[in-house]
C-alpha cells in the first residue's frame, strides 16, 4: 500500500482553511438535491521535508464535467467593526484571510512543508441524473503522485424549490466601467456586465439595481460619481423629451439573462434627500448637468422634471410588460426626522407611479406604520420588533452592522457559517426579501476615489473590510471572480429553498417548529456551529426524499 506523500483532506466549503490550523470535521460523502449545489473544499498538508512545486489535480469521475475545482487567494483584513461586537469572529487581528476564488494557474499548488493548501471545488447538479457519483481527485506532477482522496455525491431524484423571496444586492455600473476601463453602456460594457450578472444570478440574487439616473450614493457633497444614466434626456420648446432606448436594452438584456425585477435609482440624494441625483439634460446640442447637489429636492424645477418624467417612465414600463415587476427608491436610510420630507417625496412620486410599490431601507417603525414605504427594509436588527407589529411585506438588510448579538453578515473577520445563515433566517423570520448596498462597490467611502479592491478590503479604511464588495473584478479575462463569502450567501438562499421544498411537503409550522427545536429562533439565535447546521440540513433532506416517495 502507498503511503502518501501529501495529507488530503476533504472539509465543509463554508469554512476558512489557515495555514497552520488543524483540519477537523473531515467529509467524505455529501447528499443533495437535484439542482442544489454540491460544494468542500480540499486541503493539502505536504509531509515532505521539502517543497512540492508545480503540482497538479486530475479529477476522475463520470460527472467529471460538473465538478469545477478553484484556486484560493487570500486578501488583507484591515479593518474590523468600531461598534460592539460579540465573539463569534474567525479572525481578530490584521492579517490575511482566505476568500478570493480564481481558475487556477501552474503555480497555484506550491505545497510547502506542513502547511494547509486548500482549494474549492463546486457541483452543479442540474442536468446529472439522481445516482450515487465517486469523484477521484489525484494530486501529482510530472515525476510521482502525491495523494488521491475520493468524495462520493449522493444527487436525490428530489428536485430543489425554487425560490419566492427577492433578493438584490447593489451592482455598481460606474464601478465595472471604472476598473475595466470601458464606456459606459457599449456593446464593450455589456460584454464584461453580463460577466458580473451571471455571477449574481449564480448566487441567488434576482432583482437589479436599475440606474434611471445616476444613482445618488455614497457621494460626498457637492462631489460626483461618473454619469450612469440609463434615461436619456432633451429639452425642445420648452418641454422635456425622454427616450428609453438605453433603459430597454439594460432591461432586456438583464431579463434574458434571469432577472425578475427591477429596483429603480433613487429619486432623491442618500440619508433623508436633501438633494436631487446628478441628471444630464441635451440642451440646443449640449450634454449638461441639469440637476445635483446645488438643486434642492424640493425645489419646483425638480417637481416638474418629475412631473413630466414619471408618467412617460409608467408608459413605458406598461408597455414593456414589465411594471409589476419594478419598485422605486426615493432615499436611502432616511431617518426620524426625514418623515415629514419622505412623505412629501412620496405625494409626488405616488401620483404618478399608480400601485407600483416604493421599498427604501428604513428602520424607523413610522415610515412602515404610516404607509410611506409600500415595502420597508428595516436593518435587521430592527426587524423583529417591527414584524411583532406589522403584518405586511417586509425585506431585510444589514450593511457594515450590526456586528453584535450574533447578527448575521458578510464581513472578512467573521465565520463563513454566520454568512449563510441568512437564508435560513428570511425563512423563519418570514421577510419577503433581502437587500445589501455593495456587490461591487469599488470605490472610497463617498466615492472620494476608486480603490484597487485587491489591496483595499475596507473602502479606504472606512468600511470593516468585506462591506463594499463579495466579487473581485477580473481585468485580465474581462469578467468577474467570486469569493468565498458570496458561495457561502449561495449555501444559505440555497438553504431557504430547502426549506420552502420542505414546506410544500410538511407545511410551515411543521418547519418552523423543527428549526426551533433545533435551536434556531429570531436573527440571533442559531447553532455557531457549521458541523450541526449541515447535520439539520441533511435532515431536511432526508425528510424531504421520504415524503417524495
Amino acid at each position: 500500500m502507498r503511503e502518501d506523500l501529501v495529507e488530503c483532506k476533504i472539509v465543509s466549503g463554508t469554512r476558512k482553511i489557515m495555514p497552520k490550523d488543524p483540519v477537523e470535521n473531515e467529509i467524505r460523502y455529501g447528499k443533495v438535491l437535484t439542482g442544489e449545489t454540491a460544494d468542500f473544499q480540499i486541503v493539502f498538508n505536504n509531509k515532505t521535508a521539502g517543497t512540492i512545486k508545480f503540482a497538479k489535480i486530475d479529477i476522475k469521475s463520470d460527472i467529471k464535467e460538473n465538478v469545477k475545482i478553484s484556486a484560493i487567494d487570500f486578501v488583507p483584513l484591515t479593518t474590523f467593526p468600531d461598534s460592539p461586537t460579540d465573539e463569534y469572529y474567525s479572525a481578530c487581528d490584521i492579517g490575511l484571510v482566505p476568500d478570493l476564488l480564481r481558475e487556477f494557474r501552474p503555480t497555484d499548488l506550491c505545497l510547502y512543508s506542513n502547511l494547509n493548501k486548500a482549494c474549492y471545488v463546486s457541483i452543479d447538479t442540474c442536468g446529472i441524473p439522481a445516482g450515487i457519483y465517486d469523484i477521484f481527485f489525484v494530486l501529482h506532477d510530472d515525476v510521482r503522485v502525491y495523494c488521491e482522496c475520493k468524495y462520493t455525491l449522493e444527487v436525490s431524484g428530489c428536485l430543489l424549490d425554487g425560490s419566492d423571496v427577492i433578493l438584490t444586492n447593489w451592482m455598481h455600473c460606474d464601478c465595472i466601467a471604472d476598473y475595466h476601463a470601458l464606456e459606459v453602456f457599449s456593446e464593450e460594457f455589456y460584454n464584461v456586465f453580463g460577466q458580473y450578472l451571471k455571477e449574481y444570478l449564480d448566487i441567488g440574487f434576482n432583482m437589479i439595481y436599475t440606474p434611471l439616473f445616476t444613482p445618488p450614493l455614497d457621494t460626498y457633497v457637492g462631489g460626483e460619481r461618473r454619469t450612469v444614466q440609463l434615461v436619456d434626456v432633451k429639452t425642445e420648446n420648452g418641454k422635456y423629451v425622454f427616450s428609453f432606448e438605453k433603459l430597454d436594452k439594460f432591461i432586456d438584456f438583464c431579463t434574458e439573462k434571469g432577472i425578475l425585477f427591477f429596483e429603480f435609482s433613487h429619486l432623491f440624494t442618500q440619508w433623508g434627500g436633501k438633494a436631487c441625483p446628478k441628471i444630464c439634460v441635451e440642451k440646443e446640442g449640449k450634454v449638461e448637468k441639469f440637476f445635483g447637489w446645488d438643486t434642492p429636492s424640493d425645489s419646483e424645477d425638480y417637481k416638474n422634471f418629475l412631473d413630466a418624467f414619471l408618467p412617460e417612465l409608467v408608459g413605458f414600463l406598461r408597455k414593456k410588460g414589465v411594471f409589476e415587476k419594478c419598485f422605486f427608491h426615493l432615499t436611502d436610510e432616511p431617518r426620524e426626522n426625514d418623515v415629514a420630507a419622505y412623505c412629501k417625496f412620496r405625494e409626488i412620486v405616488k401620483k404618478h407611479i399608480g400601485e407600483m410599490r416604493i421599498i427604501d431601507a428604513v428602520s424607523e417603525y413610522e415610515f412602515i406604520e404610516k404607509g410611506f414605504v409600500d415595502v420597508g427594509v428595516p436593518l435587521i436588527c430592527a426587524y423583529g420588533g417591527i414584524r411583532e407589529k406589522y403584518a405586511g411585506d417586509l425585506f431585510v438588510y444589514y450593511c457594515g452592522g450590526p456586528t453584535d448579538n450574533y447578527y448575521t453578515n458578510r464581513l472578512l473577520c467573521m465565520p463563513l457559517n454566520r454568512t449563510r445563515i441568512l437564508g435560513t433566517q428570511l425563512y423563519l423570520n418570514d421577510a419577503a426579501g433581502f437587500l445589501h448596498w455593495g456587490f461591487n462597490f469599488y470605490n472610497t467611502a463617498l466615492s472620494y476615489g476608486a480603490i484597487d479592491p485587491y489591496k483595499e478590503t475596507d473602502a479606504g479604511g472606512m468600511f470593516p473590510s468585506g462591506d463594499a464588495f463579495i466579487v473581485y473584478p477580473d481585468r485580465e479575462n474581462n469578467g468577474v471572480r467570486s469569493t468565498l463569502r458570496a458561495k457561502a450567501i449561495k449555501r444559505g438562499f440555497e438553504d431557504y429553498r430547502l426549506l420552502k421544498t420542505l414546506e410544500k411537503i410538511e407545511g410551515k409550522q411543521f418547519v418552523k417548529n423543527m428549526l426551533k427545536a433545533a435551536g434556531y429562533e429570531g436573527f440571533s439565535v442559531y447553532p455557531k456551529n457549521e458541523c450541526l447546521h449541515n447535520e439539520f440540513f441533511a435532515k431536511v433532506r432526508e425528510l424531504i426524499e421520504q415524503n417524495d416517495k
